[in-house]
């Protein structure tokens, strides 16, 4: 009898997953969704967690995650004052202890901060106390058991989607509406693996066509965030790019690359990125492209500072759709740390949700009297006070190649001998 009923609850529970699944599927398949259920389900998780861990609930201010307030930032020998050797001397060593106590980049690849115990980590800060433990093994199971096997299927779910589409696309010609249909229903799907709860602001300042919309950078899936928001009825979606990949994303960019615009650059060759990068100008200038999707910082980031824009696309002529992402991680950080991207995806798939706000904002072009280099840092600013935190001019390769440092060194040391000199 015992038997019985246990291969009856696990019959139950295997079900209720699969319904679970399927009729998400179905939903976006017939391009709906919960609606507000999943707004519900964020407010009920942070109403969990303020009542095990209360703690003051005010909004970041900005430098939160900051230890100091540094008078030198990103090339520091900028902002040296004086050439009288003794006063940059003072400067140098000021500049010196700065970075020491706090450097301009590594705080943007360390996991976002939050301001609560999220019921995410074992709570080893509440001493001698049993309740929180047992609210955070509760939390786990439900998030491996529950939370997890869903997103999992969905995301099996998203993979088959994109895979059967990119087969049937060798045997037939897809219209734009088809087109639009398939790569929307693909982003939705796989957004939902990911439990993304997002608000979209400003739809009516959307990306059109000709232009780049560019955006700071979480992770890979940010394309697909954005691309979810397409309506279907929409005449345009984007123009996809990235760097090409291996494994799992190099598989979803080959089947990208069968049903929807796409531009991919080979990142480690220099002749590969001065070629991906004319074509998307030219891309950018055509009335006939998507929108190209960008995203100029180049490296992914925990929203906590945009760090700086790489200058190449910022032309005159080019129509410049800014497009600001806001995370919430306290429910969980969408930002790509771990070396593996299925171990990123398993950590997605076991935390509470991706939270996100994205605005739409305004379109800007190149004003006669700037530079690239002025244009690029306007719009980074303006996502960076969009999103409400700093910008860093630094570029964060400085953090990913050897060669970078001994660049920026020596670019340091040439401009500190000619303030001292002259």
């Amino acid at each position: 009898m015992a038997l019985f009923e246990l291969s009856s609850l696990i019959s139950l529970y295997f079900y209720s997953i699969t319904v679970a699944v399927l009729s998400t599927t179905a939903l976006i398949l017939c391009k709906s969704g919960w609606g507000p259920l999943p707004h519900f389900y964020v407010k009920l998780v942070q109403l969990i967690q303020k009542l095990v861990a209360p703690v003051p609930d005010a909004e970041w201010p900005r430098n939160r995650s900051k230890i100091i307030e540094k008078r030198f930032e990103g090339m520091f020998y900028s902002s040296l004052e004086s050439s009288n050797i003794s006063k940059t001397s003072l400067e140098l060593t000021v500049a010196g202890i700065e970075a020491i106590i706090q450097d301009d980049l590594t705080n943007v690849v360390d996991s976002a901060p939050t301001k609560r115990w999220t019921l995410l980590t074992p709570p080893i800060h509440f001493r001698n106390q049993l309740f929180p433990w047992i609210v955070y093994c509760s939390a786990l199971v439900f998030r491996i058991f529950i939370l997890a096997p869903i997103r999992l299927g969905l995301l099996m779910v998203s993979m088959l989607w994109v895979s059967a589409v990119a087969l049937v696309s060798l045997v037939r010609t897809y219209s734009l509406k088809e087109r639009i249909y398939v790569c929307i229903s693909y982003a939705r799907l796989f957004c939902a693996s990911l439990g993304l709860v997002a608000r979209y602001h400003n739809p009516e300042c959307k990306p059109k066509s000709p232009g780049i919309a560019v955006s700071n950078h979480l992770s890979a899936n940010d394309i697909q965030i954005i691309f979810a928001d397409v309506d279907y009825n929409d005449p345009i979606g984007y123009t996809v790019t990235g760097q090409k990949h291996a494994g799992f994303i190099g598989w979803i960019e080959k089947a990208a690359d069968r049903i929807s615009s796409t531009l991919w650059v080979e990142r480690s060759q220099r002749s590969d990125r001065q070629a991906f990068l004319q074509q998307v100008i030219e891309a950018a200038k055509n009335q006939k492209f998507d929108p190209v999707l960008l995203f100029p910082e180049g490296y992914c980031t925990n929203n906590t500072s945009v760090i700086q824009f790489r200058k190449g696309v910022f032309e005159d002529g080019v129509n410049i759709y800014p497009v600001a992402i806001r995370q919430n991680p306290s429910l969980g950080d969408s930002f790509w740390q771990e070396d593996s991207f299925l171990t990123y995806l398993w950590r997605l798939f076991t935390s509470w949700a991706i939270v996100l706000n994205i605005y739409y904002l305004p379109p800007v072009t190149k004003l006669p009297e700037e530079t690239q280099e002025e244009f690029a840092q306007r719009v980074q600013l303006i996502i960076a006070q969009t999103v409400n935190v700093d910008t860093v001019q630094l570029d964060l390769k400085l953090l990913k190649r050897k060669h970078e440092q001994k660049r920026y060194k020596d670019d340091a040391q040439k401009a500190v001998s000619a303030i001292i000199s002259g």
